[in-house]
């Protein structure tokens, strides 16, 4: 099964948080797995990155971006098991042939081996130099063999003791798949190479060259001992060895993008394949016929196994879920967790008694003390970006038909819908502190201003340059500040609409923006892994500080003396505005963020449509925020207390503790604790 993730993470930050590979450690997010944890949902926090089917078909282990990895009954639906100790993506998965041991791999180098029976972690070692990219059990079980990034497999007893290491490779080794009989091997790699080897001596038997790009998969039949491999070339070609040469069958060829993941039912005559088009197609094995589509996945899809008694074909994708096709039909069957309803938006009121959740599906949800959680729908669209006002009454969020929509987040009444005017992009749009006004950043690199009330533009700021992605007003109303995709922002006077300062010193594309509420200083975060703080009044800069991974949030505390870094693997960390180090913090799946009036506290948004309350002294969790839907809410701590409404029954939730799942009513009589919402919103 293939990993071309490793082309869209580069290493991980990993932050001094003592994060082991025992089960009782806090695991990234702040939770000690030792105390009961609720679950609300059963879909990964982030992308489903791979796959792996039991022997029997009943079970399936998928890995993701989240950090954790699951065990999932597939008629039921259900979680299992919840494998946490990882300190990155968990990008490999295998389960032994006997149904007792399930492998995870991640890019923190490790793998972990897990007991199915009691959840336990038996094992966890540092297995290459770097990211473990693909697993998998010999037939026979006898050992397994990783794949990595740098550029070596390894052949493993089942116990763990490593036996052969496999050097060939010049790039990544994508993939690794045994022959029937447990014998060989085959690797994939990005060098645009297939290599065959013995599994006993480690030494090489063929190499295949005929792919033109790099290779994602190459997998063993059950039968014959063909091979197929998949290519960036756009082909899928079928081979075997005979003897000294390589018999290679016509390739299978098309017109999107390359292929990524493979899989072969259990009696090799079908082939499953990924595309990175969101769709995964079936193949007849012996003449390399199409003969079904599956299509439903919102985000690529990772990886694929078929049910080894032919029943149905899983499919792991970005869009955080597995889905489940019928062989038969290719019609989806079944789903393990749910798409996406990731918050787009966060805010508090500057009183401090409520908070502000927008999701994807369009849901606002306000949070008080005393009456927990009210929600209500704003409107309906594609994407559901949102944008809040500084006291979080107004909310700006994007319509149908490339529209935007300002809401009154108190009454739900619309306000006022802008059509597409200069193209504007509502990813780079913002509200005015009074509401009063409302952003676009402009295709053109202009920023285009207007009322709130009339929709009526009053005039456009700036000069023409490349694209505004990012727009933010300053705590005064009188200034924009604007990221433009060519790696540089501006400071724009409201009154004059002229450019009072160039922002240059990124090296790659700004990706978040914010400005502080006293006016005096900017924050900008880059692709390049660096966050600057500028001196509003001149455009000088203050500090930049250094990460490894793209930062794509940065927001200032209400006073401006901090702020806050968060980068593609939601390693996070509060800043000084001098660039000081002060707080660090795992937010795995935070999609925003914003401090709380007082300061002491975060709220952030997840992939999985929850939000997360963090006190900034400990780094830790306070609050996790759930809206079941928009009658249903609950609250509830990293020590198992909750609260929640009285209408809950019908939702089915369960409690996680040391992985093991639990029926929520077990736990529910001896855990309510009425007074959390107000250890952070003001009664």
């Amino acid at each position: 099964m293939s990993r071309i993730f490793s082309l869209c993470i580069v290493v991980t930050v990993f932050l001094s948080l003592g994060i082991g590979c025992n089960r009782s450690q806090v695991v990234p997010g702040g939770i000690d797995l030792s105390e009961p944890r609720l679950m609300t949902s059963w879909s990964h926090a982030e992308a489903v990155l791979s796959i792996a089917v039991s022997s029997d078909g009943e079970r399936l282990l998928t890995g993701s971006a989240d950090y954790t990895a699951r065990f999932w009954d597939v008629s039921s639906r259900k979680e299992l098991w919840r494998f946490v100790g990882h300190e990155g993506a968990v990008i490999a998965t295998a389960l032994s042939p006997d149904g007792k041991t399930a492998l995870t791999g991640g890019e923190d180098r490790k793998i972990c081996m897990w007991n199915l029976e009691s959840g336990v972690q038996e094992k966890c070692f540092e297995a290459h130099g770097a990211g473990v990219l693909d697993l998998e059990y010999a037939p026979d079980g006898s050992r397994f063999a990783s794949a990595s990034e740098d550029g070596s497999a390894r052949i493993w007893e089942a116990t763990g003791a490593l036996q052969q290491t496999l050097k060939n490779h010049t790039d990544f080794v994508e993939s690794v798949s045994f022959s029937q009989d447990s014998k060989q091997v085959v690797t994939a790699s990005l060098d645009g190479t297939a290599v065959v080897w013995e599994t006993t001596t480690g030494q090489k038997v063929q190499t295949f060259r005929k792919h033109k790009s790099e290779v994602w998969d190459a997998v063993f039949s059950p039968v014959e001992n063909l091979i197929a491999s998949a290519s960036a070339d756009r082909t899928i070609l079928r081979w075997r060895i005979r003897g000294d040469t390589v018999q290679t069958l016509a390739p299978i060829s098309v017109n999107w993008t390359g292929w990524e993941s493979l899989a072969f039912s259990k009696d090799g005559q079908y082939f499953v394949a990924a595309n990175s088009d969101k769709t995964a197609r079936v193949f007849r094995t012996a003449d390399g016929a199409e003969i079904r589509k599956l299509e439903g996945h919102t985000g690529r899809i990772w990886s694929v196994v078929f049910d080894p008694k032919g029943r149905y074909i899983a499919t792991a994708s970005g869009d955080r879920t597995v889905r489940l096709w019928s062989v038969d039909t290719g019609k989806e069957t079944g789903q393990l967790g749910q798409p996406n309803t990731l918050v787009t938006g966060v805010a508090f009121s500057p009183d401090q008694k409520k908070a502000f959740i927008f999701r994807l599906d369009h849901t606002l949800s306000t949070w008080q003390a005393a009456q927990g959680a009210k929600s209500l729908p704003l409107g309906s669209g594609d994407t559901g970006v949102s944008h809040f006002s500084m006291d979080g009454n107004t909310v700006l969020v994007s319509g149908p038909n490339d529209t935007a929509v300002l809401w009154d987040t108190r009454s739900g009444r619309k306000i006022q819908s802008f059509v597409q005017v200069n193209k504007f992009k509502l990813a780079a749009g913002a509200v005015s502190p009074d509401g009063k006004w409302v952003a676009f950043g402009e295709t053109d690199g202009t920023v285009s201003l207007y009322q709130s009330a009339s929709g009526a533009l009053r005039k456009r700021l700036g000069k023409k340059a490349s694209p505004a992605n990012h727009v933010a007003f300053s705590g005064k109303g009188d200034a924009l500040a604007a990221s433009l995709s060519e790696r540089d922002a501006v400071i724009l006077d409201i009154n004059s609409g002229t450019i009072r300062h160039k922002l240059k010193g990124h090296k790659a594309n700004i990706l978040d923006i914010d400005f502080s509420e006293d006016g005096t200083k900017v924050v900008t975060g880059s692709r390049d892994g660096t966050a600057i703080v500028w001196n509003a009044e001149t455009g000088a800069q203050i500090a930049q500080i250094k990460a490894k991974q793209a930062i794509t949030i940065v927001r200032f505390s209400p006073d401006g003396n901090t702020f806050l870094t968060v980068d593609t693997y939601g390693n996070a960390q509060i800043w000084g505005s001098s660039g000081s180090s002060a707080i660090q913090l795992s937010m795995p799946g935070t999609t925003i963020a914003t401090f709380s009036p007082d300061g002491n506290f975060l709220l952030s948004g997840t992939m999985d449509g929850s939000a997360r309350i963090w006190d900034v002294d400990s780094g830790n969790i306070a609050l996790e925020l759930t809206t079941l839907n928009q009658t249903h809410w609950i609250a509830s701590t990293a020590d198992g207390k909750i609260i929640h409404n009285d209408r809950i029954d019908a939702t089915p939730l369960y409690w996680m503790m040391d992985g093991k799942i639990e029926p929520f009513a077990a736990r529910q009589k001896d855990q309510l604790k009425t007074d959390l919402l107000q250890t952070v919103l003001k009664p």
